[in-house]
């Protein structure tokens, strides 16, 4: 292996590994923890450890699997790995059937947590239908370059989505007297909390501009769609479906006998043709708006605000079944159930959002920590403080959220979540299902990426594919690769302590022990000024794995590491911020040669992101990123226009930590070490300078106030 790699760096296909990099590169253990610090050139030597895998200790290549988060990620990977298996040397080793079809086994290999799952399940449960991706075309087969993402807790909410928790929240609150009372509660609370606060003046402007447009807006609707949808039963008379702070919106009819609201083409759309070109306008003046902008609007407020069950129509064949309810079927079938639609704000978190949505964002919280919903808020409920808004939630949570599984598997064709299935497939679950050896076979051998950003629900699913993998008679392996000092996931149900606990999480071996660490601390990207300040950040970091890098990149002449600009709010100070973006820029393009990202400027806000590019304009080499998006990139230059602090208190999701027993810390607590963590993220995309504006320096950019 070592004589190949020397060929195979002569001609330009790797780089020369370091001793660190051989030591992962050449683990005999089966549990390998690879501490790998920010630039240390991980992607190559995990491609290198494929290599020795296939090409020199006979693994055959449908028993290894390759694990990252996501799809670009993945597609990366792919890249690298195909080029590096097409080296000569390496291609001849090849069992003949994967140096065929190299390519094909390169996809299969590398997958996403949630791609492989998928496979997993098919094969375990059969064709379901997805929650996740309801409201997406998909093929039933995603081999090849198709892959799943990763989902993201608490992303917005798809039509479909919505409905099908709208339909269970609206089924329970009138069938459940326990759960009717808990909202009733929160909505009280909610009431009480806006009366003490005032409203939103920017938000109410916007849903009385809205309100005042409606009837004209449904009228229009109506007069295109002609008098095809007025069947027997049917008032097509326009009226008011729901209000919002005492304004009116309306619907397009309603069924006589039960009140039951009528939407007409809520999307703009009639048979799939749209109802209305991009150019039509609605309302005089200052107050004009585009039609198909005003019925996004409008159907967004009726699924977030409608309180009762109602009827959209946007297809002729809808309006046959339509006809067909009405004649034949009882006016019960028709039912009207008002239910309360209103925004939530939990304590700790950034904003309000609807209860349905609040729901599902927190139960999949709960999920990802490898917990079952009821079970955990049952728990919750004896530390949670009685008659607060948080316990209020965790009780009706408890209710509504197996009232919505068992919705989801009473539908034609059951409809699974991706968390559930990780939670069924896992260790919890042991015995209930059944996996062929085909099946299983990927979960031989292991490698992850990123592992410090894995969720405990993954952990077991893991665990329990290799513990099937043993009893088969073969012998699993795993590598996790990660640098706890980059998990800044946690408000997703990602926990660094999985990497940092790494040899408590999986079992110590009999004969050899505890899992074999390797650290790979030599830093290519970053000059050692930006190293030291990074680390600075991190100092404070309660549960962390210590460690130092080492600065390979020499410091040249002009280069530094943070510079911390106090007093220019990014929000309100594009300008100032895309002056020093150009003059960085003028630095970067004196330089003899530079990377192809010239300047990265960050925020953790994409409103602060898009003042300040229109603030500055386009130029080559430029890009604007959030500081989770930026994680893996690098540049000469990175500008930071945010601070990194977390002050708040999180009832809800303390109570969960402890209901989960995983944690040595609450969860505000893992959230203030994890704002440190993301600062120290966005520091060290800098290959050469890094400057940071901030209003006020606290939290992370504290540390630079202190020490300078």
């Amino acid at each position: 292996m070592r004589a190949q790699v020397a060929c195979a760096v002569q001609q330009g296909v790797v780089s020369a590994p370091t001793d660190a990099q051989w030591d992962m590169i050449l683990s005999s253990h089966p549990a390998t923890c690879v501490i790998a610090g920010a630039g240390s050139g991980k992607s190559t030597t995990m491609i290198l450890r494929v290599v020795f895998l296939l090409c020199h200790l006979r693994a055959n290549s449908q028993d290894l699997t390759v694990f990252s988060f996501t799809v670009e990620s993945c597609k990366e990977l792919r890249e690298k790995l195909h080029r590096v298996l097409s080296f000569e040397q390496w291609r001849c080793l090849l069992d003949p059937d994967d140096a065929q079809n190299l390519r094909v086994r390169c996809e299969r290999m590398i997958s996403t947590f949630h791609a492989a799952l998928y496979r997993t399940a098919k094969v375990a449960y059969g064709d379901s239908a997805w929650f996740d991706f309801l409201d997406q075309e998909r093929r039933d087969d995603v081999s090849g370059t198709e892959e799943i993402d990763h989902q993201i807790v608490g992303s917005r909410l798809q039509d479909k989505q919505r409905e099908l928790l709208n339909t269970a929240y609206r089924t329970l609150f009138n069938e459940d007297a326990d759960f009717r009372q808990h909202v009733l509660a929160m909505l009280r609370l909610e009431c009480n909390r806006h009366t003490l606060l005032g409203k939103d003046t920017g938000e109410a402007k916007a849903v009385a501009l809205a309100s005042k447009r409606d009837l004209e807006l449904t009228r229009l609707v109506s007069a295109r769609w002609g008098d095809d949808w007025i069947k027997p039963g049917v008032d097509p008379t326009p009226c008011v479906a729901f209000r919002i702070d005492n304004q009116p919106f309306y619907a397009n009819g309603r069924v006589a006998k039960t009140g039951m609201p009528i939407f007409l083409s809520l999307d703009g759309m009639l048979d799939g043709k749209s109802l209305f070109d991009g150019a039509e306008m609605i309302g005089e003046g200052k107050d004009a708006f585009k039609v198909i902008h005003a019925l996004k609007v409008k159907r967004d407020n009726v699924q977030r605000r409608c309180d009762s069950e109602a009827l959209h129509l946007n297809a002729t064949r809808r309006i046959e079944w339509l006809a067909y309810r009405l004649k034949y079927l009882a006016g019960d079938d028709f039912r009207n159930m008002a239910a309360p639609a209103f925004p939530i704000q939990l304590k700790g978190e950034p904003a309000a959002v609807d209860l349905v949505e609040a729901f599902y964002a927190q139960a999949a919280f709960i999920e990802s920590l490898g917990m079952t919903v009821k079970g955990c808020t049952q728990d919750m409920m004896r530390t949670l403080k009685p008659k607060t808004l948080e316990a209020h939630f965790a009780a009706a949570l408890g209710r509504f959220w197996p009232a919505f599984e068992a919705l989801l598997a009473r539908q034609a064709q059951p409809i699974r979540t991706f968390n559930r299935a990780f939670l069924d497939l896992g260790e919890g679950a042991a015995g209930s299902f059944a996996l062929p050896s085909d099946a299983l076979r990927p979960f031989t051998h292991l490698l992850i990426d990123e592992f410090q950003d894995i969720s405990p629900q993954i952990v077991s699913w893991l665990r329990e594919m290799q513990r099937r993998v043993r009893e088969q008679g073969r012998a699993p392996t795993l590598m996790a690769i990660g640098d706890d000092w980059q998990s800044i996931y946690g408000w997703r149900g990602s926990a660094p302590e999985m990497f940092i606990d790494f040899d408590r999480h999986f079992p110590v071996h009999a004969q050899l022990g505890k899992p074999q660490e390797c650290r790979m601390m030599d830093n290519y990207r970053s000059i050692a000024p930006i190293i030291s300040d990074a680390e600075n950040i991190v100092r404070e970091v309660q549960v962390k794995i210590d460690k130092k890098a080492k600065a390979i990149k020499s410091t040249q002449s002009g280069d530094h590491g943070v510079r911390l600009i106090v007093g220019v709010e990014p929000r309100s100070n594009a300008k100032r911020i895309a002056e020093e973006i150009r003059a960085q820029l003028d630095f970067v393009n004196a330089l003899p040669s530079s990377d192809q990202n010239k300047i990265l400027v960050l925020s953790r806000s994409n409103a602060v992101l898009a003042q300040v590019r229109r603030a500055f304009g386009t130029a080559d080499g430029v890009r604007f990123l959030t500081f989770h998006a930026a994680k893996g990139l690098q540049g000469e230059v990175a500008i930071l226009c945010d601070n990194c602090v977390y002050e708040d208190t999180h009832m809800l999701r303390n109570a969960v930590y402890r209901a989960s027993g995983l944690f040595r810390q609450s969860y505000d607590a893992c959230a203030r070490d994890e704002a440190r963590r993301l600062a120290y993220v966005a520091v060290t995309r800098g290959i050469r300078r890094v400057v940071w504006f901030v209003g006020e320096p606290k939290g992370a950019a504290a540390t630079f106030v202190q020490t300078r």
